[in-house]
């Protein structure tokens, strides 16, 4: 017998609440109505309950319809077609009236419900997964069906807001603004330095041939020899400066997320916390008003060693008199097991996370660019860990390996297409650029322009 999970319920409330005004409730009639009311208000909103939300399953030909002509929703709705997941085609029309009744022939709870929580890749086949284990964009429902470039999420909730002004034109809404989030992964602090020797020649050799950089490697056995010490002014991956004073300039709190540990040399940072030079810069992040996160290693996303390295990261951070409000994680290469990274992070008592974006595409890999709650799908439970979804990586949009545009006036074209999005929904346009991705001045001129407002 199908129904829906009392615990799910009790999320949406949350989730609506957050996002519309917390005299809003949700209700299910017969496991087969949403039914949507506002706290002293003789007025209810009535969704019909799709099971193909709720399937605790991967449907690879999940169907996916289109809203684009109906009359009766037109004054309530985006100006481009609005996709609509779960159905194969819809009632037309789908929105009526009765008095004070409103009826909307699709199931916007449960469709939030599916994408916030990423349904579709909590029960993927392992076969769709890359090489390194995670759910690709080009795999996801949004992506095959055009949607992945919009915050849909947050597009319907605009809808509904309107609707709820036709009957109540005086009801206040919670307010959010636009705003740009800001973080730097420090997976490599320098280019030379905290390496073997053989990982040192190598570094040495790709500067001169790739970057065309004969000036560094001048420097490099400096580097080398004395990083443990201090991060050397000359080294190409030390950019820490520039991006302390592009915070200052354009006035964003940032945040660091460092490593804490090594589970895969050939792809974890190889610095120390205990370091002077990196302690020594994570008291002037500390200093200058930024965050600390932890960055957990590669293959710490589904280990027992998740823990142990968020606990040596706030020792030392206690250790350095550092104290944060909150303390949040983002998983390295965005690495994310829906069996374990969750569970963890509860387990760890972490505040929140930011790693929910796709590595091979930037885009609204949740439907959104509003931090939310997460639940916890596999245990059926709603969770204290707010979400901060990510919506661009520099090396994503640039790099061949994923989409390529380089520092091209298309690349440049579809980072304002992003932001727009993200403020016109009055959400948050989330960033992430290694302090190793500065290669060159066109680097910097793309980061600056990413942190612009529109």
């Amino acid at each position: 017998m199908f129904f829906v999970h009392d615990n799910v319920i009790k999320w949406l409330n949350s989730f609506f609440q957050d996002r519309l005004s917390s005299d809003i409730s949700f209700s299910l009639r017969n496991h087969s109505q949403w039914i949507l009311s506002v706290k002293n208000h003789d007025f209810d909103l009535v969704f019909p309950v799709n099971k193909l939300f709720f399937i605790q399953s991967y449907i690879s030909n999940f169907p996916c319809s289109c809203l684009s002509s109906d009359f009766s929703l037109s004054q309530f709705l985006p100006d481009t077609p609005l996709p609509l997941p779960g159905i194969s085609s819809f009632t037309d029309p789908i929105l009526t009236f009765d008095k004070n009744i409103a009826f909307l022939r699709y199931d916007i709870p449960g469709f939030i419900y599916w994408t916030i929580n990423r349904i579709e890749e909590v029960y993927a086949p392992p076969y769709l997964l890359d090489h390194w284990n995670r759910f690709p964009a080009f795999h996801s429902h949004s992506y095959h069906n055009n949607y992945l470039l919009r915050p849909i999420v947050d597009e319907w909730i605009i809808s509904l807001k309107k609707i709820i002004l036709y009957f109540l034109p005086r009801f206040h809404f919670n307010k959010s603004s636009f705003d740009i989030l800001v973080s730097h992964d420090v997976d490599v602090p320098l280019m030379y330095g905290f390496r073997n020797k053989r990982s040192f020649i190598r570094s040495i050799a790709s500067s001169i041939i790739k970057n065309r950089d004969f000036i560094s490697p001048f420097y490099s056995f400096c580097i080398y020899a004395n990083s443990a010490k201090y991060l050397h002014p000359k080294d190409p991956y030390n950019t820490f400066d520039f991006l302390f004073a592009c915070a200052n300039e354009f006035n964003y709190i940032p945040t660091f997320y460092f490593m804490a540990g090594n589970t895969e040399p050939l792809l974890d940072a190889n610095y120390s916390l205990d370091n002077a030079s990196i302690e020594n810069l994570l008291i002037k992040i500390s200093s200058l008003g930024f965050n600390i996160g932890i960055h957990p290693s590669f293959n710490s996303f589904q280990a027992s060693s998740f823990s142990f390295e968020v606990s040596r990261l706030r020792s030392k951070l206690s250790s350095l008199n550092i104290y944060q409000p909150s303390f949040g994680s983002r998983m390295h290469c965005l690495r994310w097991d829906w069996l374990h990274s969750l569970q963890m992070i509860r387990s760890s008592n972490l505040d929140y996370d930011s790693t929910l974006g796709f590595a091979d595409s930037p885009g609204f890999r949740c439907g959104t660019c509003h931090p939310f709650k997460m639940y916890d799908v596999l245990s059926n439970s709603v969770t204290s860990i707010s979400q901060l979804p990510l919506i661009f990586m520099e090396c994503s949009a640039i790099d061949s390996r994923y989409l390529g545009l380089g520092y091209t006036e298309q690349c440049y074209q579809f980072i304002s297409k992003l932001k727009y999005l993200c403020m016109a929904v009055e959400g948050n346009f989330s960033i992430l650029w290694h302090n190793s991705h500065f290669n060159n001045n066109s680097d910097r001129d793309l980061f600056r322009f990413l942190l612009s407002k529109p």
